[in-house]
């Protein structure tokens, strides 16, 4: 009996040390499931919150991007509408080096009224107007030749500002060509970072899930 007792004894505290175990190895499993789901949802949050910039700053750029495409188109076509006008005007002063008619008169009149064209020019075309004979041709040799003189010099002019505006338009095309290259680096970049950003989250949030069955489980 007194072995008995004594094995059963022995038995129990086994069993006592059994459970004890037990129950801290349960303890630390519920605290470590405890701290991963608390990591995921730290992550979790600072993923959405890089998601959101991302997708804010993307939003931004593109806003910018359309705005800076309206004043290309804009710009673009000033310089087009300028750069006809000039070849335009220019043509006809060359074949018409003696006279003004209403054909150059005109044309001239719409170099003057171009936006892009320096006040300066338009001051020195809107004198040469002035002082022409809008109509008749110059029947006086002299005054002919007076007015050929002064034709010359509108037309080297009309040249050097049509000289300008085409180099201004390869550049204004370049700039555009760069920005829009940029753009779709940007927005290529911002697409995939956020791509990656949202399976990590989707990744921390199925962490999280599967810590709290696990929990349940205990």
């Amino acid at each position: 009996f007194s072995q008995w007792c004594a094995d059963s004894t022995s038995e129990k505290k086994r069993l006592i040390s059994k459970a004890a175990e037990n129950i801290d190895k349960l303890a630390a499993d519920v605290a470590l499931a405890d701290q991963n789901i608390a990591d995921a949802v730290i992550h979790i949050a600072q993923l959405v919150k890089g998601i959101a910039t991302n997708e804010r700053e993307l939003q931004e750029a593109t806003a910018m991007r359309e705005t800076e495409q309206a004043d290309y188109t804009k710009s673009h076509q000033d310089y087009d509408e300028s750069i006809d006008a000039l070849q335009r005007a220019i043509v006809i002063l060359q074949q018409q080096p003696r006279k003004l008619s209403q054909v150059s008169g005109e044309a001239l009149a719409q170099v003057s009224s171009l936006q892009l064209v320096p006040e300066s020019a338009k001051t020195s075309i809107n004198s040469f107007l002035q002082q022409s004979d809008s109509t008749v041709e110059l029947p006086s040799v002299p005054v002919a030749n007076a007015y050929e003189f002064h034709s010359e010099g509108i037309v080297q002019l009309l040249n050097k500002l049509l000289d300008k505006f085409k180099s201004e338009i390869f550049e204004l095309e370049n700039a555009e060509k760069s920005a829009v290259q940029n753009f779709g680096l940007n927005s290529a970049d911002l697409t995939a970072t956020n791509v990656q950003l949202a399976d990590d989250r989707d990744f921390q949030t199925n962490r999280k899930a599967d810590n709290e069955a696990e929990k349940l489980e205990k």
